[in-house]
């Protein structure tokens, strides 16, 4: 009886052996699927990292060039600024000083030559460079510095320093402006053929109204 008892231990070992070499060739069939999914995922994942990466390259260079034209943008409209923002800042001086010299000098020769040249501004070189605040801002002080009108010197001071302000800020805006902003805040004045009933100083007058001028689109009337 032992030795068929052995026999069946050595068929029972050799089965286990068989069992033990299948499982371990699974087991190594199964690693060896799992290596050649992921070098076939390898030629994929390599080729959306390449295409990422040209992607954000291409971001990057449309950003850049969009800065660049933004800024080449700023660059061509400060060229072209730079005329109207001279001249801006001259004229200002000069109708300033013009009506701070009719507010303060004692000699009346003096007074009525600044007077002039206030006037002067008043329907000329102003008319280029001033924005709509400043224009109502002219009118008011021309009003004040008008010798028909007897104000003080505090009064007709207020009226200057409030002008310098409003020339002031008008500068400071201009010079964040394009031309054609600029334009679009510039004094645009209509007059109708009939003068001949002109308002008062500073006052301000109805296009309808069918007497005198009509006022500028975008501010009060330039009495003559």
């Amino acid at each position: 009886m032992s030795e068929p008892t052995t026999q069946n231990e050595l068929q029972e070992a050799q089965l286990r052996q068989i069992q033990l070499a299948t499982e371990k060739l699974a087991i190594e069939l199964n690693e060896h699927r799992k290596g050649r999914v992921w070098q076939n995922l390898i030629p994929l994942v390599t080729t959306a990292i390449t295409i990422l990466t040209f992607c954000i390259g291409i971001y990057r260079y449309s950003v850049e060039q969009s800065n660049n034209r933004v800024a080449s943008q700023k660059a061509l409209n400060k060229e072209r600024m730079a005329p109207w923002l001279a001249s801006q800042r001259e004229v200002y001086n000069e109708a300033l000083t013009a009506a701070a010299t009719v507010a303060n000098s004692e000699d009346p020769k003096q007074r009525s030559e600044a007077w002039v040249r206030f006037q002067q501004f008043f329907h000329g070189p102003m008319i280029l460079v001033e924005t709509s605040d400043v224009a109502s801002a002219m009118s008011t002080v021309r009003g004040y510095l008008d010798p028909g009108n007897r104000f003080s010197r505090e009064e007709m001071n207020r009226q200057c320093r409030a002008l310098g302000t409003s020339m002031a800020r008008s500068m400071a805006e201009s010079a964040k402006m394009t031309v054609e902003e600029f334009a679009a805040h510039q004094a645009q004045y209509v007059f109708s053929m009939d003068e001949s009933a002109p308002s008062p100083p500073g006052e301000k007058k109805s296009p309808t109204d069918g007497t005198g001028p009509a006022p500028y689109l975008n501010g009060p009337y330039r009495p003559q």
